[in-house]
């Protein structure tokens, strides 16, 4: 069965085979049955839904694969906007969160909302390997014929067997989650003709880096202004 009808009927036994309108898409189908799981529902149970909600969103970000609208993108900006989304995630998480940027960095050449959301499905990622607080950093760099982005956090880390897996689609060590996060990541990065690797110790934490290509010819800019 393909992805999109495993995540429908995921939905449809949650709600005791709730019907929906054969007419609409896919997309719509399954949008439809997660309304009707929160109609009515508890808070409690608003707020399983809504995970689940955010869980279908990326089954289907991953099944869709758009090709990137290449724009001038500044990186730094990007980034910064990144941390103010999340900003009450880290606050709750007790995560200190910071932007550190070269000055005067060259534009990339790069779709701007998908490289925001392979940047948020990172910090995600990192934020969650905290539990108990830690300390998470952007550093964005040019580098030559680019830029170079790089996420650090002083969290659990991952063990060889997990390193080994972590690109993997659906798979995750956690809970709660689609394990798509970082693979959708990948994906973008290799989309836009980029690189991403990522580096990781248990114990120590988890540094993942992307590399994106700059503006043929563009100028450098104030990172973040």
């Amino acid at each position: 069965m393909k992805r999109w009808g495993l995540m429908l009927l995921t939905a449809l036994l949650l709600t005791g085979g709730t019907p929906f309108d054969k007419k609409l898409s896919k997309d719509q189908q399954i949008v439809h049955v997660l309304n009707r799981m929160t109609f009515g529902a508890r808070p409690g149970d608003v707020d399983e839904v809504r995970r689940l909600e955010s869980i279908v969103g990326e089954v289907l970000d991953f099944s869709r694969q758009v090709p990137p609208r290449i724009g001038s993108l500044d990186l730094a900006r990007l980034a910064r906007e990144a941390g103010d989304l999340l900003r009450f995630e880290l606050e709750q998480a007790g995560v200190r969160w910071e932007v550190d940027a070269d000055e005067r960095l060259p534009a990339a050449a790069a779709d701007r909302d998908q490289i925001f959301q392979a940047l948020v499905n990172v910090l995600r990622n990192a934020i969650h390997a905290m539990p108990k607080g830690g300390a998470l950093s952007v550093r964005v760099r040019a580098i030559a014929h680019g830029l170079e982005v790089a996420v650090n956090d002083t969290g659990e880390g991952m063990p060889p067997e997990v390193l080994a897996h972590v690109f993997e689609p659906f798979y995750t060590t956690k809970p709660t989650g689609s394990g798509l996060g970082l693979t959708i990541a990948a994906q973008i990065v290799r989309d836009h003709h980029g690189e991403l690797k990522l580096d990781s110790r248990e114990g120590e934490g988890t540094t993942v880096t992307f590399r994106l290509p700059a503006v043929e010819g563009a100028d450098a800019q104030d990172p973040g202004h």
